[in-house]
């Protein structure tokens, strides 16, 4: 019996290093759901079924909902979740530095 591929949730997908995992993960046979707010470079997975792309935010309860579906609902589940997508309170950080 072969087994089922893994599938995979990965915030920021679309760019730097969270599409170098989702490169890593495609050439190891994982499924991935990309979930950025941003959309990957047309074409760039063109050539594969096991790639879907949920454009949202990373900070809306919503968005997270929506991307969870896509996943359950194309492939069954998720086994792997990184978070490389993430918003940064930096302007709330220098309101702490003298």
């Amino acid at each position: 019996m072969i087994p089922e591929p893994k599938v995979a949730l990965v915030t920021g997908g679309a760019a730097g290093f969270g599409l170098a995992i989702t490169q890593q993960f495609l050439a190891s046979s994982v499924r991935v759901v990309i979930f950025d707010l941003n959309l990957p470079q047309e074409g760039l997975f063109s050539t594969t079924d096991n790639v879907k792309v949920h454009k949202g935010d990373v900070t809306k309860r919503e968005d997270w909902d929506q991307a969870v579906t896509l996943a359950k609902d194309t492939w069954g589940r998720i086994d792997i979740v990184v978070v490389s997508g993430f918003y940064r309170f930096s302007s709330m950080m220098t309101q702490y530095i003298p």
